[in-house]
């Protein structure tokens, strides 16, 4: 990776382009949506001086939106489908030398199995090639984890890498994708590709909200089935029908049913089991099928103690979380259809990093849009909507804690730590080293209780620190107490006075320092 300037506050997110080789039945098409890409390209080349990095935050290309007698493109076809991007002098290499090779790309899901010497043949004029990063998150401050990135389908059900699926990884979402394309393959009328019908590319025009709905009352075990049942129902395509895949073998949709027919126990499974992994599995189908990853992107940033997390994948851009704890950004994409465009932009999100030495320097983060105006097109912040962790209907009684050791003397090790009522979602740190600010997240479970923990840490210079709070759901009121002065708010009240909680409201943030 070169050398950044630290003087460089800006680092650009562009998630979800969905570049194929210009087939109908792909999302990306040239004379719809390259007008917008080089727009927001030529916006970094043009605050280079400010951009330190751009980010390219997976489903860049695809790999999956093809009829099932096709197989699907290599990479290198698709680059040289589209030589105005990839190939020399084309506005990736132009980037790649505006920015000195600053460039990465995360792979996402419809991008998955591209091997990083695939993408560094994609070269700027000075040498610089494409980076694609190994592994799915991604922290551009390293070793500073103020900033996390990552695609997000590592959290969904029918599009996370499976390791257990005889098609090199590939997860269920391939087929869904699969079976989407065929249907319009056969049914686009002469003329038209997907990008000109509505629905499409946002992600797919399928109602997976159905899907999980449904599953809701078989108790997961059928969510495959109802998902190829649907396809099949839906799109009007024949589960014996041939699909050529990425490798050229052949498949089909029956064969597909049976691979992942335990996709949603195996998921429980490696989340423990019982009801815990059931609420788990059940909350990764959900990811999918509502479009919302607000959940994931906290507990991903109370684990690596991130400030803020980017993420793409959903097709929708936010903007925060609601009521944060921590923050949260989706970059949107870059493939909405014609008939799309006005209710859904071409976004991209813009990450103000401050000052990159200090790591009590604030992050902040923006959603942007490409305006058309009267044929000239700039990029500007837009408005994007913000995103609760719990679904619609549901409460959070979480009691959230913020331990700031970044002026402290002494680290702090952890003696003790007890989830009083609910649980964990990640176990607090055996160390909070000095310099160090990190996140607790006590998460309620079902049932009448709420949230609360007990948590003791020791400092090296013999003193300790003692926090027990509770966030109940009944009538009992909130409560915090701690062998250090602290502050702390409920629901969307304002911070209060020192050592002072308010008795009601929901969930419970309480922020304190050695």
């Amino acid at each position: 990776m070169p050398t950044i300037h630290p003087s460089k506050r800006l680092i650009v997110a562009l998630s979800d382009i969905h570049i194929g080789d210009g087939g109908p039945t792909c999302w990306y098409q040239p004379d719809v949506h390259e007008r917008y890409l080089f727009a927001i390209l030529d916006w970094v080349k043009e605050h280079a001086d400010e951009v330190r990095e751009l980010v390219l935050l997976g489903d860049v290309v695809d790999l999956w939106t093809y009829p099932f007698q096709q197989q699907p493109p290599s990479f290198a076809e698709v680059a040289a489908a589209n030589p105005s991007i990839f190939g020399p002098g084309g506005a990736i290499p132009q980037v790649l030398d505006a920015l000195d090779g600053a460039v990465t790309w995360v792979p996402g899901n419809h991008d998955m199995g591209i091997e990083a010497e695939e993408a560094a043949l994609v070269v700027g004029g000075d040498g610089h090639p494409l980076r694609l990063l190994e592994g799915l998150e991604y922290q551009p401050l390293s070793p500073d984890t103020r900033l996390l990135m990552s695609h997000g389908h590592a959290h969904t059900l029918f599009n996370a890498i499976d390791e257990t699926s005889r098609w090199q990884d590939l997860p269920s979402g391939h087929f869904v994708t699969r079976a989407v394309a065929e249907h319009w393959h056969r049914n686009l009328p002469d003329g038209l590709t997907v990008a000109d019908l509505p629905g499409q590319g946002a992600p797919n025009g399928l109602d997976l909200q159905g899907i999980a709905t449904a599953l809701a009352g078989t108790g997961g075990d059928g969510i495959v089935g109802l998902l190829f049942d649907y396809l099949e129902g839906s799109l009007d395509v024949d589960a014996a029908d041939a699909i050529t895949m990425p490798d050229g073998s052949l498949s089909t949709l029956a064969e597909a049913r049976e691979s992942y027919r335990d996709v949603w126990q195996r998921w429980a499974d490696s989340e423990g089991g019982g009801n815990h992994g059931a609420v788990e599995a059940m909350r990764a189908t959900w990811g999918d099928a509502m479009e919302q990853l607000a959940w994931f992107a906290q507990s991903d940033a109370v684990r690596t103690h991130a400030d803020l997390v980017v993420m793409g994948h959903t097709h929708g851009a936010v903007s925060d979380l609601d009521n944060p704890f921590t923050h949260y950004l989706n970059a949107g994409f870059e493939c909405p259809s014609s008939a799309d465009a006005s209710e859904r932009p071409v976004t991209f999100a813009v990450i103000d990093v401050g000052d990159a030495t200090d790591p009590e320097s604030e992050l902040s983060g923006s959603v942007w849009t490409v305006e058309d105006d009267g044929g000239v097109l700039r990029c500007v912040p837009t408005e994007a909507p913000t995103e609760a962790i719990v679904q619609a209907g549901a409460m959070d009684f979480s009691c959230y804690l913020e331990i700031d050791n970044r002026r402290g003397t002494s680290d702090l090790r952890l003696e003790s730590a007890e989830a009083t009522s609910g649980r964990f979602v990640h176990h607090p740190p055996e160390t909070i080293s000095v310099g160090q600010r990190v996140r607790i997240w006590v998460k309620d479970d079902l049932g009448p209780f709420g949230s609360g923990a007990e948590v003791l840490y020791s400092a090296d210079d013999g003193r300790s620190l003692r926090i027990d709070l509770s966030c109940p759901t009944g009538l009992f009121p909130n409560r915090c107490r701690a062998t250090v002065p602290f502050i702390a708010r409920s629901g969307h009240s304002p911070w209060g006075e020192q050592n002072d909680v308010r008795r009601i409201g929901h969930p419970l943030f309480v922020q304190l320092s050695p």
